[in-house]
């Protein structure tokens, strides 16, 4: 039986994450969330609504994708510089040793790669 997937509450759980592992910044130019990429430029996150079209256009894999068991959304910042990503990794990892408990623990349905250009 597969698992009916709940975009709204997945995106929600999926930035809220990215929020306290301290990924998402305010963006100081475009005031939007997102990341600063390596290359000095604003990365804003997808919106909902991005990611549902994103979702509605794919929609074959999407459904392969979920009978496979894949029933999370991650949203990974492919443009921020990888040692501050490690950084936050790091300290998400040893608040977890502390008694927190990590975001994201179970398969995931989709990486959504942001970074536009």
């Amino acid at each position: 039986m597969t698992k009916k997937f709940r975009l709204e509450k997945e995106y929600a759980r999926t930035i809220t994450a990215l929020n306290r592992t301290g990924i998402l910044t305010l963006l100081p130019r475009s005031e939007n969330s997102g990341v600063m990429g390596i290359d000095t430029q604003e990365y804003p996150v997808p919106t909902q609504e991005q990611v549902q079209e994103l979702f509605t256009r794919n929609k074959e894999l999407v459904d392969r994708k979920m009978r496979q068991g894949f029933t999370q959304l991650l949203v990974t910042p492919i443009a921020m510089p990888v040692s501050h990503l490690i950084d936050r990794v790091k300290t998400a990892v040893l608040n977890h040793a502390a008694g927190e408990k990590l975001p994201g623990q179970n398969k995931v349905l989709l990486t959504l790669i942001y970074r536009s250009g």
